[in-house]
Parts: C-alpha cells; sequence; structure tokens
C-alpha cells in the first residue's frame, strides 16, 4: 500500500513537472516558427503543441475517475490521445532523419532517408496496431489502456533502432566536423563551437530515449509508465529542437568560405 501510495506521489509529481516543460517548449517553439517562418520550424511547432495536449490528457486520465471521463467509455478517452502521439512521433523522428542525413550526399543521403524512413514506418504501423487490438479496461477507477503487447515491443524496438541509427549518425558526424576542423585550423572558432554543441544536444538527447526504452524492456519501470511517456517524448522533444532550423545569417560570422561551406553541410543547417 505504501508503494503504490509512493508511486502514485511521484508520478503525480512527474507529469506536473512535464506539462510545464513542454508548456514551455511549446512557447518557445511557436515564438521561433513565428519569427523565423521556415517550414521546419513550423513542423517543431506542431508537434510540441501536439505532445502538450498529450500532457494534458495523461493528467486528466491520472487524476479524474474513470466513470467522469466520458461517462466511463475509456476506450473512447484513450483513443483521443492515440493521433496526438503518432503524429508527433513521426514529425519529431522525421526531423531528425533530415537532420542525419545533411552531410550524406547523392545516393547515400536518399538511401539513409528512405530506409528509416520505411522503418519509422513500419514501427508506427506495429504500435498502430496494437492501438487497434487494445483493451481499455478500468484500473482503480482510473482509465488505463492495455495495448497488444507482442505488436506494441516489436514497433518500439524498431523505433529504437531508428534512434540507434540516428544516435551513431551524429556521433559519426561530430567526429567528421572535428577532424575537419583541425585541417582547417579552427578548432577553437565558432564553426565549432555551434556544430559540436548541436551534435552533443542531439546525441545526449537520443540517449537518454534510448536508456528509457531500455529501460522498459527490461521491465524496470512498471506501473510508472506516465514517467516513461514523459522521458522518452521529452527526448525526442529535445533532439528535434535541437535539430531545427538556425537562421542563415549565422554563417557570416564564419572566418572564410570553407568554413561557412561545412557550417552550411552540417547539421546545423537545413539539409
Amino acid at each position: 500500500m505504501a508503494n503504490t501510495s509512493l508511486e502514485h506521489d511521484v508520478t503525480a509529481i512527474f507529469l506536473g513537472i512535464g506539462i510545464v516543460l513542454y508548456g514551455q517548449i511549446t512557447i518557445l517553439c511557436i515564438q521561433k516558427a513565428y519569427k523565423r517562418r521556415h517550414h521546419t520550424d513550423y513542423i517543431q511547432a506542431i508537434a510540441s503543441l501536439l505532445r502538450f495536449f498529450t500532457s494534458i490528457f495523461f493528467i486528466i486520465f491520472f487524476t479524474t475517475p474513470a466513470s467522469s471521463i466520458l461517462d466511463g467509455q475509456c476506450r473512447l478517452a484513450t483513443d483521443l490521445t492515440e493521433p496526438c502521439f503518432f503524429i508527433f512521433q513521426i514529425l519529431s523522428t522525421g526531423l531528425l532523419i533530415m537532420r542525419g542525413s545533411a552531410l550524406l550526399e547523392g545516393w547515400k543521403k536518399v538511401a539513409y532517408r528512405v530506409v528509416l524512413g520505411v522503418l519509422l514506418a513500419l514501427a508506427i504501423g506495429l504500435i498502430a496496431s496494437a492501438t487497434v487490438l487494445k483493451k481499455a479496461d478500468i484500473i482503480e477507477d482510473r482509465c488505463v489502456a492495455l495495448y497488444d503487447r507482442p505488436l506494441n515491443t516489436s514497433g518500439k524496438a524498431i523505433l529504437a533502432l531508428v534512434y540507434c541509427i540516428i544516435f551513431a549518425t551524429f556521433v559519426v558526424l561530430l567526429m567528421s566536423h572535428i577532424r575537419q576542423l583541425r585541417q582547417m585550423e579552427l578548432k577553437n572558432s565558432i564553426v565549432f563551437s555551434v556544430m559540436a554543441n548541436v551534435s552533443f544536444r542531439i546525441s545526449l538527447a537520443v540517449m537518454a530515449y534510448l536508456i528509457s526504452v531500455s529501460l522498459s524492456f527490461s521491465k524496470v519501470w512498471g506501473s510508472l509508465f506516465y514517467i516513461q511517456f514523459t522521458v522518452e517524448d521529452y527526448a525526442v522533444l529535445l533532439a528535434s529542437m535541437a535539430a531545427s532550423h538556425q537562421k542563415k545569417s549565422d554563417d557570416k560570422k564564419f572566418p572564410n568560405d570553407s568554413a561557412r561551406a561545412l557550417f552550411r553541410q552540417s547539421s546545423v543547417l537545413e539539409p
């Protein structure tokens, strides 16, 4: 009983923190999209807004008795959150896939995007199938969705593979940046700082997502699934934010044409 109460309190705290963080990110993304008016900023703003809506749904499900949610129609209630999740996941992961291919050229760039795009579609398809087959139940007067485990686990495993590839890509890109900048003797310049900062932030966020997914596969999260979703989606959102479009005027700060060209090719600007 004590453990149940503790889990409830911890979940409530994380959901509260989560909605504040998602609200802050949503405001920042909307402001950024309004100022820059670039399509990647619009995509990012939509993704963050959808995840903010999902946080609101989570809090409603966690704090409201099942009988008070759509007259106890838990299946319908949980169905309302699914479109937000799928669109958010597709938009955020799509931005990262596009960014990961920034330094690739020709058929390699196309192949990278096609392969990861197919894997993302497969993952979403499996998770969507698990959603269609889910059973909504009332547990301790709370609406809880019970998904088809084999399909849901398979979909999440493929999604984790996509993020593993993205993580490896950004690590490789960062190492490539360092080598090229050393050859240009620009290791201490703003070029290195910007590239390293963006690649590091994306890699760190993706790594946090992968750690959370690994814990879920090991059943470490248990009944703390709301915390799991909050951590994973926040990591995805941070990674896609770091990968969003930067001001074209930024490249005027660089000391020569070679540095400027490397910056334009890098994961900092739109590929």
